[in-house]
C-alpha cells in the first residue's frame, strides 16, 4: 500500500529530549531565569526552535526582545551539546534496515532548524539512505503545515496517498 516513509526526527527516529533539555537549560540559566526538569520539556518540544524558546521562558518574560535573546542563546547552547545523548531509539536501526531491504525509500522531515536536521543525519543516520532530509528554513515552514511533506512526497516521486508519515 505505502510506497514510501516520511520520518520525524526528533522524538521519532532519534531520542534528542536530553541534548534539548540541558541545552534549554543552559540558555535559561545564561539568561538567569529558572530551569526546568526533563518531563517540562517532553510538553515543550514538538512545534520548533522558536516556540521552545518562547514556551520554556517564564511568561512574563516572553517579551519578543527576550524571545529573541533566548533563541540565540539555545541555538549557541544546542550547537555545543546536540549530539552528546542523543541516539537512535532501539529498534529504530533494525526498522531502517528492514525499509532499506524492502527498497522503500525515505526521506525527513522535521522542525528542527534545516541545517541541524542535515548535520544530526549525517552524523547519526549515516547508514541509511535519504532521498531527502529537510528542515525548517526559509523554504520550509513548521509541521503541522502540510506544504513540507507534500514537497517530500514530490522529492520522493510517490503520490501522497502512498506515503507513510512517521
Amino acid at each position: 500500500m505505502f510506497r514510501a516513509v516520511i520520518f520525524d526526527l526528533d522524538g521519532t527516529l532519534l531520542d534528542t529530549l536530553q541534548d534539548l533539555a540541558d541545552s534549554a537549560n543552559a540558555s535559561l540559566e545564561a539568561l538567569g531565569h529558572p530551569t526546568h526538569g526533563l518531563d517540562e520539556y517532553r510538553q515543550f518540544i514538538g512545534g520548533g526552535i522558536r516556540e521552545l524558546a518562547v514556551k520554556m521562558l517564564p511568561v512574563a518574560a516572553r517579551e519578543e526582545a527576550e524571545v529573541n535573546r533566548c533563541l540565540q542563546e539555545l541555538r549557541a547552547q544546542y550547537g555545543m551539546r546536540w549530539e552528546a545523548t542523543t541516539r537512535p531509539y532501539p529498534g529504530i536501526p533494525a526498522m531502517l534496515d528492514a525499509l532499506t531491504d524492502r527498497r522503500l525509500p525515505m526521506a525527513i522531515l522535521s522542525n528542527k532548524p534545516h541545517d541541524l536536521t542535515v548535520l544530526t543525519a549525517e552524523r547519526l543516520l549515516d547508514h541509511w539512505q535519504f532521498v531527502e532530509v529537510r528542515g525548517v528554513n526559509e523554504h520550509t515552514v513548521p509541521k503541522p503545515d502540510p506544504t513540507g511533506a507534500l514537497a517530500v512526497a514530490t522529492a520522493l516521486k510517490v503520490t501522497p496517498e502512498r506515503v507513510l508519515y512517521v
